[in-house]
């Protein structure tokens, strides 16, 4: 519930989680939705966030997912 970074601290509680893409990688980023929310399995889309200095691959449910 604290964030490493102040840009990351003024966020708390967000979700992290490992997304599987469909070329088999798995990446650990952040998720768009309320913690508890998701589950594993749920189909996600990307889009990016500017964080303080970093531009970061943030993941969204998919709607009707």
């Amino acid at each position: 519930m604290r964030g490493p970074t102040p840009v990351w601290a003024a966020m708390v509680p967000y979700t992290v989680g490992f997304v599987e893409l469909a070329e088999g990688y798995r990446l650990f980023g952040q998720i768009d939705a309320e913690p508890g929310t998701v589950r594993i399995g749920t189909p996600v889309e990307v889009r990016f966030v500017r964080r303080g200095e970093q531009t970061l691959p943030v993941f969204a449910p998919v709607s009707g997912g």
